[in-house]
């Protein structure tokens, strides 16, 4: 199946689309508003992504390192992520939206602030970058043991290898987006630190804690867990679930990093961007299940024994790492978490409770 490449034409109000990948005729769209399938850029170009097979590797996976890769190619944002690596993981399907939307990265000065591309800098670009920081402070701090979740096409390891030199990295992902990734090491002779350990696991199912343990998991030892882009694909009981596995993680401490979408992105009154991009991962077969308050998060966790670090509203990460002021429709997407194991005290002291 080949890309779906779209010509938008202004009439006054009124939109007209035509199909430039079977011919010059109009498309059948006429009005105010976009396919719901488009992946568009604020140009006079729209590329529409074919959906993702049932069961075949990550699509989203996919779009983030795509979004990384342009992002190290653009003046704007290659200072919050310089992924030389990404463009490995840039499937056939791939080829022509990376193309045009790189034609017009530096060209368009609003390429990362409107439309979808704007949803991409927060989630793929902002998020990952503090990921990346946070994950860097633990293992300076000492931690020895990282579980990476849904570790997708995940290049950490490629561009900063000294510092994982003393931990042991566990990479969590559904088999078929792991199989890709390992595929893809080696035919491009990219070698991944040794101690790295691929654990293809579905987070829907089985005993999460056993699996990592019989991949040789210490559970004397501390644990950092990085949770990017998870939680929201999760049932809600798949995430209680998960969080009680995360917690017999380790007889010390575990610390997790992890997002969430916010309830407003589930409302029909949402920004018809945020409507595109809640939809558009919908018909690719992995539409966002749960949706969370900061105070609902925070009690999700209380109640699995973590207590709250940090607990931020996705779009401040925009404002830290870039120049540019962030569109207000973004304060409605996404909240970023840190948590860690609560102590003994405060866990008898809230049993009691």
């Amino acid at each position: 199946m080949y890309p779906l490449i779209l010509l938008r034409v202004r009439v006054g109000e009124r939109e007209v689309w035509f199909n430039l990948s079977a011919g010059w005729f109009p498309a059948a769209c006429w009005g105010n508003k976009s396919p719901e399938l488009a992946l568009g850029f604020n140009t006079n170009f729209i590329i529409v992504i074919p959906p993702m097979r049932r069961r075949g590797s990550s699509r989203t996976a996919e779009l983030a390192a795509m979004t990384r890769t342009l992002a190290t190619h653009s003046t704007i944002a290659s200072g919050i992520m310089n992924d030389p690596f990404a463009r490995y993981f840039l499937g056939p399907s791939l080829q022509v939206p990376y193309f045009f939307n790189r034609l017009f990265l530096d060209l368009n000065p609003w390429f990362w602030r409107r439309g979808i591309n704007s949803v991409g800098f927060l989630i793929a670009l902002c998020r990952h970058r503090f990921m990346r920081d946070t994950l860097e402070e633990n293992l300076r701090q000492g931690i020895g043991q990282v579980v990476i979740l849904g570790a997708g096409y995940d290049t950490n390891i490629l561009r900063e290898p000294d510092i994982f030199k003393s931990a042991k990295v566990f990479e969590v992902d559904h088999p078929n987006t792991q199989k890709r990734k390992r595929k893809i090491l080696d035919r491009n002779s990219l070698a991944i630190y040794p101690e790295t350990q691929f654990v293809p696991h579905d987070l829907e199912t089985g005993n999460l804690t056993r699996v990592l343990i019989d991949c040789g998991l210490d559970r004397e030892q501390e644990v950092f867990v990085i949770a990017e882009g998870i939680i929201s694909y999760l049932s809600i009981n798949s995430i209680d679930r998960l969080f009680m596995d995360l917690f017999d993680l380790s007889d010390g401490n575990v610390r997790i990093a992890a997002d969430y979408r916010l309830p407003q992105i589930n409302t029909k009154n949402v920004p018809f961007t945020i409507r595109r991009w809640r939809n558009e991962f919908k018909m690719m077969n992995e539409r966002y299940r749960s949706f969370f308050s900061a105070n609902e998060i925070e009690q999700k966790l209380m109640d699995h024994g973590f207590r709250i670090k940090v607990n931020r509203n996705m779009i401040d990460l925009w404002k830290e790492y870039s120049m540019q002021k962030p569109p207000d429709h973004l304060r409605q997407v996404a909240g970023i978490v840190i948590t860690e194991k609560m102590s003994p005290h405060n866990m008898k002291n809230r049993i009691q409770k």
